[in-house]
């Protein structure tokens, strides 16, 4: 175990602090050479909710982490696509922390306003966000959609309806001139809108209403933006009283507004391919044992649906890797729920990587595609459970490292 010194940021809840500070490195600890941001829970002696936010050199091992006497939540929102800027969120403000200078800026524009749901453009120039205000008229929020000018500081708004919340933070189509977000108003209808960015103003596009739409999800490369919606509901043939409910996948032009169907029967966590050609989602086994999850694979052109993974064990929450070659799963292969497989796009191949003794969530791909982060849950008892981070070297299949106890909200930096 060495030392190196290494000039490290860290949120401590209250204040954004610069540090050169002695950094342990364990000696078994395989390179990761590349940052991430998380949140943790640090040590407290009273019952108060403290927590961290680190920015971590993962290259010389992981480092911990400054005292902090805020109970407030604090975390972690993006990375800019060029990784050279982070947004945070704290206190109802939005900041942006530059690596170029370890400069922080809090871009909130009003005391009045509650801000959050930052969302960096493709170009690095804007950033999307939600804005809540106390509505002026009557009771209640006034909640607005806007885009931030990131060097100017200037902003444009679009206003929601009274008794209408965001559900689903706002999300920037490749070539950023639209944005798509979720709503609900009334408690009661979903809405999936699309606003075009102007200049001047955010200008509506199109509202879907039908069959309760949410999880907007552009493509990487194009103007159809991915969303589910609301099927029906159907009763489980091994618990008759129990009803299932089916959703489905469609995606719409965000300019012509042209819709198309393209997943019939889904269950969840749908994501594109680098490339955008293809949509990959889990869905009930099309085989003879239709009571498990599998990893499905459809074609945006031709409709062509491929399952991957047979039936007899659940594989979800599939993340494609950087080159588009492999889709990492969670799967019960393992006697465990948290066994961690590859899944080759093409043959179908699978390929047990590691297997976690927790209840494994979100894989998520660092951007040279040599590592994964893996969410996980260690519960206690049936009821009592807390979250743990796994870093996992793909080609090694073994795990580099768990980042302790309580850790949420992993960000890879792109490269």
């Amino acid at each position: 175990m060495g030392q190196c010194f290494r000039q490290i940021v860290f949120w401590t809840g209250m204040a954004f602090t610069v540090l050169v500070l002695a950094t342990q490195v364990i000696g078994n600890l395989i390179p990761i050479d590349q940052l991430a941001v998380y949140t943790t829970q640090l040590p407290s002696n009273d019952s108060s909710i403290r927590l961290g936010i680190v920015l971590a050199d993962l290259d010389r091992g992981l480092s911990h982490i400054l005292d902090s006497k805020s109970s407030l939540y604090a975390q972690p929102e993006g990375w800019s696509v060029d990784g050279k800027r982070l947004t945070f969120v704290d206190r109802d403000d939005i900041y942006v922390f530059s690596m170029a200078d370890y400069r922080i800026h809090n871009v909130t524009l009003s005391s009045e306003y509650k801000d959050y749901y930052p969302t960096w453009s493709p170009d690095g120039k804007h950033i999307a966000f939600v804005a809540s205000s106390n509505n002026p008229i009557g009771n209640g929020i006034q909640n607005n959609v806007g885009v931030l000018n990131v060097e100017t500081g200037q902003a444009i708004y679009h206003s929601l309806e009274a008794m209408e919340y965001v559900t689903w933070r706002p999300v920037w189509s490749s070539d950023g001139n639209l944005i798509a977000f979720g709503t609900k108003l009334n408690g009661q209808t979903d809405q999936l809108k699309i606003l075009l960015v102007g200049e001047q103003a955010l200008i509506p596009q199109f509202t879907l209403t039908e069959a309760a739409p949410s999880n907007p999800l552009w493509s990487p490369n194009g103007n159809w933006l991915a969303f589910e919606s609301y099927r029906g509901d159907y009763l489980d043939e091994n618990s008759p009283n129990y009803l299932i409910s089916r959703k489905k996948i469609s995606i719409i032009d965000g300019y012509k507004g042209n819709i198309r169907q393209i997943i019939d029967d889904y269950e969840n966590y749908a994501v594109w391919s680098p490339d955008g050609q293809s949509l990959a989602y889990t869905a009930w086994g099309r085989d003879s044992n239709p009571s498990y999850l599998a990893l499905h694979i459809v074609d945006i052109e031709t409709e062509q649906e491929r399952q991957l993974t047979p039936a007899g064990y659940n594989d979800s929450l599939p993340a494609w890797s950087p080159d588009g070659h492999s889709l990492a799963v969670i799967s019960d292969r393992g006697g465990t729920p948290g066994t961690l497989y590859l899944v080759n796009t093409l043959t179908a191949e699978r390929q047990p990587i590691v297997t976690i003794n927790d209840h494994a969530q979100l894989p998520t791909w660092s951007s040279d595609g040599r590592w994964l982060a893996i969410y996980t849950i260690h519960y206690l008892d049936q009821n009592v459970g807390f979250p743990r981070i796994y870093i996992v070297d793909v080609s090694n299949h073994s795990i580099v490292s768990q980042l302790g106890e309580y850790q949420t909200n992993f960000i890879w930096q792109p490269g």
